[in-house]
């Protein structure tokens, strides 16, 4: 299903104002995460856009930045699990050779990710 852009672009524009009050709140830098990390956005996000929704690295920088507030929140290691998860399909889907040295290296962080989530919240 198509997302709704205008919905996320106001969720991101809260989510950077909480930020502003508090740098640190490991749940919009989360969520921010999530929300730049979605590839669905990319083809529907508005053309010419300054700050398009799908931008993986910065995506990455929230959820890095969410784990160095809170170590202990399952959803931010899920979550950049599946940040390293699609950037290997992504390199992977772009060259030719496949997965190589660089997609197995970007899956094996994957995989740390999720085992992290799972040490944090085994359930």
């Amino acid at each position: 299903s198509t997302p709704n852009i205008a919905m996320l672009r106001k969720a991101r524009r809260c989510f950077q104002r909480l930020l502003e009050i508090n740098p640190s709140d490991v749940w919009a830098l989360n969520n921010l995460g999530v929300i730049h990390n979605d590839p669905s956005t990319e083809a529907v996000d508005g053309e010419g856009d300054p700050f398009p929704l799908y931008h993986p690295d910065l995506a990455a920088s929230y959820l890095r930045r969410a784990i160095m507030v809170k170590d202990q929140l399952p959803q931010t290691h899920y979550n950049l699990g599946l940040y390293y998860h699609r950037q290997a399909m992504d390199h992977a889907f772009r060259s030719i050779g496949g997965v190589g040295a660089d997609e197995a290296e970007l899956l094996m962080a994957a995989e740390q990710s999720y085992r992290k989530a799972i040490r944090v919240q085994p359930r």
